[in-house]
């Protein structure tokens, strides 16, 4: 089920039919919702395996006064993120992160950044979400560009997620035809360090 800002507007008065809910996903006009009512859904959908933001998490969730008050997610295990270059370092996504402990596969579906401050980004997931030390075994990166925000994001993805099995990462259009520098980025990121041991890192050129 993905809500739009008129559906929520129409079932918020009955919100007791989202508790058998396993999927929702939250559309991008939803930024016209108030914020309350955004976190009230959450609150009430117990059961969600599966969730979806597309467009919303940065403008409709980042709200401080909301976030401890954000439930536990205790059956979520797959979390598709929608939105253009995904901060890691948003204070949404790591409130979701630490309230998902089961969480097994996250999908960045339009890229992903973190500032490149070194010392600054050890701290990021700190402490790390309980699903990195015990449960998240796939994450899955899309239109990948090599540049440093987002090798950043990635190093500090593989350096935490200690239970990974697999990250794919999938090149941009854009970038799969740039030959020159493909060799240099697929190097780059087959040498970072890995918290796991098993971890298979996957370098989707996206030629398809």
């Amino acid at each position: 089920m993905v809500l739009t800002y008129a559906e929520v507007v129409e079932l918020l008065p009955h919100l007791p039919i989202f508790k058998n809910l396993e999927y929702l996903g939250f559309d991008e006009s939803l930024v016209n919702l108030d914020n309350v009512a955004l976190l009230k859904i959450l609150q009430n959908s117990p059961r969600l395996k599966k969730m979806e933001f597309y467009g919303l998490l940065t403008y409709a969730v980042e709200v401080v006064e909301l976030l401890p008050h954000m439930p536990i997610f205790n059956n979520l295990e797959y979390l598709v993120l929608e939105e253009w270059s995904v901060n890691l370092n948003g204070v949404a996504l790591l409130k979701i992160l630490q309230k998902s402990p089961r969480l097994k596969t996250m999908v960045f579906s339009e890229g992903i950044s973190l500032p490149s401050d070194f010392e600054r980004n050890d701290r990021i997931l700190d402490p790390v979400p309980p699903c990195f030390l015990s449960q998240l075994n796939c994450i899955k990166v899309y239109d990948y560009e090599g540049d440093k925000e987002e090798l950043s994001a990635v190093k500090s993805l593989l350096k935490n997620a200690v239970v990974l099995d697999k990250m794919v990462i999938t090149c941009s259009n854009h970038f799969a035809k740039d030959l020159k520098n493909l060799k240099k980025v697929h190097e780059q990121l087959l040498n970072l360090p890995r918290g796991s041991k098993h971890c298979e890192l996957v370098f989707d050129l996206n030629l398809s």
